[in-house]
C-alpha cells in the first residue's frame, strides 16, 4: 500500500516516530486493561453473566421444539435444564419461564410465580423488585379459573407485553385469550409457536447449507494454493511501511479504542446512578452502536489530518475492479472458513467443557430484546459498518502500521492476535477469532486492497446474525 503524507502536521512524527509508538502502545494496553477489569465486573452479575446464557439456550429449545410434540418432548427437558441453571443464578426471567411451563402442564419442577419474592431475586434486582409483587399478582389472575372480560384481557396482554418471556409469551397470550373465551385468538397464538419453530428450522438448514457450499469452496481454493501459490501471492507488495507513517496510524489506532472502550461505559454508569437500570437495558445496544461508530469515526478523521484526504485510499479502501474484490472476499472467507473450524476442534479439546463458561457476545442479548425495527439497525451495524470500521483498523490501520517493523506473517499473526483479544468471547473463542482474523489479514496483503477482507467480515457476521435472529 503506497501511503504518502500530504500535510505539514505530519513532519511532526517524522522525528518522533517512537515516541508516539510508543505512547500509542501504552494507552492500548490502558484500554485493554480497563475492559478486562470492566468484563469481570460484569461476570460476578449473574443476570449478564452464565445465568443470561443459559436462560438463551433454554429459550433456543423452546423455540425449536415447537415444531412439533415429538421434537418437543425431547427438547422439553434440555429447556428445562437450562432454565433451571438460569434460576440458580437468580435470574427472574429464568423463575418465569420454569413457572409458567408448570403451570401449563409441561413440565414439573419446583418453581413457581412466588418464587419471584424471594430475597435472592429482590438482591439480584433491587431496583427492580417493587414490580414482582403486581407480577405475581397477575400470573394468578391470568391462572384463575373464573372468566374474565375482554377489557380485563386486553389490560392482562399489555402488561404481559412488558415481561420479559421470550418464546414463551405466546403461551401466556393463550391463556388470556381462553379466559376471555377467545378460543380462535388463543389457538392462533399457539399456532405462532409452530411457525416461528419452522422458521428457526428453515434459516438452520439456510445456514448450514451455504456453510456447506463455503467449506467445499474452501477445500478447492487451498487446493490451488498448495498447486499454484504464485496465482495468489503476485499482487502481493513486500515493501515496509515507513516509521513515521506508522506512528501516525498507531495513534488513529489508539485513539479507536481508548473511545470507545472508555466511553462506551458512560451512559451505563450513568444510567444506573440514577437508577434508570430498565431504561439501559433498551437503550444500551443503540448507546453502544453510537460510540462505536462515533471512535471510528474521529479516528479516522485523525489519520485524515496527519496523513491526508486520501487516507482511505492509501490504507487499501480502494478497488479498480469492485466485481473481483467481491469475488476474492468471498473466497477469503471460504478459506478462512476451513481454519475456523479446525480451530473449534483445537479448543473444544484443549478447553472441553469451559465452552460453557464462556461469554456470549453482547450482541446477541441485544438481538434477542430488539423491536423488528431495532433488529434491523443492529444488522446494519453488525452486517456492514462493524466489518468496515474494524477492517480499516485493524488491518488497515493496524497491519499496515505493524509492516514497519515486522514481516507479512508476523504483522498478520500480531494484529490478529489484537483482532481477537477485544472479543468478549474468551478463552475459548480466542483460537477461532484468530484464525478468522488470520484469513483477513493474509487476502488484505496479498490484493492491496481492504475491500475483500470486508467483504468476507461481513458475510461471517451477516451468517451468525441469520442465526441468531432465527433461534432468538
Amino acid at each position: 500500500m503506497d501511503l504518502t503524507p500530504q500535510t505539514d502536521r505530519f513532519h511532526r512524527f517524522e522525528k518522533n516516530a517512537h515516541i508516539f509508538i510508543t505512547a500509542s502502545i501504552l494507552l492500548i494496553l490502558g484500554a485493554f486493561t480497563f475492559a478486562l477489569v470492566n468484563s469481570f465486573e460484569k461476570r460476578d452479575s449473574p443476570a449478564i453473566g452464565k445465568g443470561t446464557k443459559y436462560l438463551l439456550q433454554g429459550d433456543i429449545f423452546i423455540r425449536l421444539g415447537y415444531a412439533s410434540p415429538t421434537i418437543l418432548q425431547s427438547f422439553i427437558p434440555k429447556a428445562i435444564e437450562s432454565y433451571t441453571i438460569a434460576a440458580s443464578y437468580h435470574v427472574p426471567a429464568a423463575i418465569r419461564r420454569l413457572s409458567l411451563l408448570k403451570a401449563e402442564g409441561i413440565s414439573e419442577n419446583p418453581y413457581t410465580f412466588d418464587n419471584l419474592l424471594s430475597e435472592d431475586i429482590k438482591a439480584a434486582a433491587e431496583d427492580q423488585a417493587v414490580k414482582y409483587p403486581a407480577e405475581v399478582q397477575l400470573w394468578k389472575e391470568i391462572y384463575g379459573t373464573s372468566p374474565i372480560s375482554h377489557s380485563e384481557a386486553r389490560k392482562m396482554l399489555a402488561k404481559i407485553r412488558k415481561i420479559n418471556l421470550g418464546p414463551l409469551r405466546a403461551i401466556a397470550n393463550a391463556r388470556v385469550y381462553e379466559r376471555a373465551g377467545l378460543e380462535t385468538l388463543a389457538a392462533g397464538e399457539r399456532k405462532s409457536l409452530e411457525t416461528s419453530a419452522l422458521f428457526a428450522w428453515i434459516s438452520l438448514i439456510f445456514v448450514l447449507v451455504i456453510g456447506i457450499f463455503l467449506v467445499i469452496t474452501g477445500l478447492v481454493l487451498v487446493i490451488i494454493y498448495i498447486v499454484k501459490p504464485a496465482l495468489f501471492t503476485r499482487n502481493m507488495s513486500k515493501d515496509k511501511t515507513d516509521p513515521a507513517i506508522a506512528a501516525a496510524l498507531w495513534a488513529a489506532f489508539s485513539i479507536f479504542l481508548i473511545i470507545f472502550t472508555l466511553l462506551s461505559d458512560i451512559p451505563a454508569i450513568v444510567l444506573k446512578t440514577f437508577k434508570q437500570k430498565s431504561n439501559y437495558e433498551m437503550l444500551a445496544p443503540y448507546i453502544t452502536m453510537t460510540f462505536y461508530l462515533l471512535s471510528g469515526a474521529v479516528s479516522i478523521y485523525l489519520a485524515k489530518i496527519l496523513l491526508g484526504r486520501d487516507i482511505l485510499a492509501q490504507i487499501g479502501l480502494k478497488a479498480k475492479y469492485l466485481s473481483k474484490e467481491i469475488l476474492c472476499g468471498i473466497g477469503a472467507y471460504a478459506v478462512s472458513l476451513q481454519f475456523m473450524l479446525v480451530a473449534i476442534v483445537i479448543s473444544t479439546a484443549l478447553f472441553g467443557k469451559t465452552w460453557q463458561g464462556t461469554e456470549i457476545h453482547p450482541v446477541v442479548f441485544y438481538i434477542s430484546s430488539a423491536s423488528p425495527i431495532g433488529k434491523a439497525l443492529i444488522f446494519l451495524v453488525i452486517g456492514v459498518a462493524a466489518p468496515i470500521v474494524e477492517e480499516i483498523f485493524f488491518r488497515g490501520f493496524l497491519l499496515t502500521a505493524l509492516r514497519s517493523r515486522f514481516s507479512p506473517t508476523a504483522s498478520v499473526v500480531l494484529s490478529s492476535i489484537a483482532f481477537a483479544a477485544i472479543h468478549p468471547q474468551l478463552p475459548t473463542g480466542f483460537l477461532p477469532l484468530f484464525a478468522l482474523a488470520c484469513g483477513f489479514g493474509a487476502v488484505t496483503l496479498m490484493r492491496g486492497s481492504l475491500i475483500p477482507a470486508i467483504i468476507a467480515h461481513g458475510i461471517n457476521n451477516s451468517l451468525v446474525f441469520i442465526l441468531t435472529i432465527s433461534l432468538m
